[in-house]
């Protein structure tokens, strides 16, 4: 199961990078059975190239996003 797109439930607040530095996010699953699939989003498209990890018993899943922020997207809400 794939969750919806942003705008739906369980999404995270919006973060500050600065930009051009690279940076990382986690997203963590715990708990869930089946395991949880955790899917990224990026302006209404999934993105591909994340990382995840699931611990052996398979009660913890982490995904990882790694991007490079642009600096006229981290200028926040002024």
């Amino acid at each position: 199961m794939k969750s919806a797109p942003p705008g739906g439930e369980g999404d995270a607040p919006p973060q500050t990078g600065v930009g051009g530095l690279d940076c990382t996010a986690d997203l963590r699953g715990e708990g869930a059975r089946p395991q949880a699939e955790l899917t990224w989003w990026r302006e209404g498209k999934e993105v591909e190239g994340t990382t995840e990890t699931v611990l052996e018993d398979g009660n913890l899943t982490v995904s990882t996003y790694a991007f490079t922020p642009r600096a006229e997207r981290t200028t926040g809400n002024r």
